[in-house]
């Protein structure tokens, strides 16, 4: 075969490989452009940037659940007063851990009745009644498993995991949360702006910001 028929075909080749590559180039680049769609938006099309972003409650939400007599009990049951609600189950390890020191808190708050705690079981009742009478837990108690669990749904993006704590003032406004297993210093410092709102000391802004530091 002749050169310039070798040559002719060698830019033929050449010329079609550049725009197969440009075409390809351009594609990719179409695609790093376009939104990536979610599970929850795929049919319409719509960003990440416009879907609404979580919030936490201000105020206690409504929820109701069943007290280790099996009655249902609503949450708003328990306001008029200071609240600390501690949602836990006798799987979470970390939740036993601190279940004394809420019971202490209990007891030497109890007669002053300044301050209401609620355990959440997020578990079965069969299961908690045998471990509250061993563990002699005695602050009010209620239970479920799926119920109790959108319970704690109720107070995203606050709430990440077991053990989860709210502490509520006396008229239903959520004062601060805490996820994980709390210190007595880290309850002392919450309990401490509860009662400062209490009292008058303060006003709920602060409070807030002394409990989310």
């Amino acid at each position: 075969m002749s050169n310039p028929v070798l040559n002719k075909i060698r830019l033929t080749a050449f010329l079609l490989i550049f725009i197969l590559a440009g075409f390809f180039a351009n594609q990719l680049l179409i695609s790093r452009n376009e939104p990536i769609a979610t599970s929850g938006d795929i049919s319409s099309g719509a960003s990440n940037a416009d879907l609404p972003a979580l919030e936490a409650p201000v105020t206690l939400p409504e929820f109701s659940l069943e007290d280790m007599n099996g009655t249902r009990r609503s949450i708003k049951e328990f306001t008029g007063k200071p609240l600390l609600i501690n949602f836990w189950a006798t799987w979470c390890a970390p939740c036993l851990r601190e279940m004394p020191l809420l019971q202490s808190t209990w007891q030497a708050r109890r007669a002053s009745d300044d301050l209401l705690v609620i355990g959440i079981a997020v578990d079965d009742a069969d299961v908690v009644a045998p471990y509250l009478e061993k563990t002699g837990v005695t602050y009010p108690i209620l239970v479920g498993q799926a119920d109790a669990m959108a319970a704690t749904e109720l107070f995203k993006p606050d709430y990440i995991g077991l053990p989860f704590t709210v502490f509520i003032d006396a008229a239903g406004h959520i004062v601060g949360s805490h996820s994980g297993e709390l210190t007595p210093d880290q309850l002392a410092v919450a309990l401490g702006a509860l009662d400062a709102l209490t009292q008058g000391s303060t006003d709920l802004a602060t409070a807030r910001q002394q409990i989310a530091r």
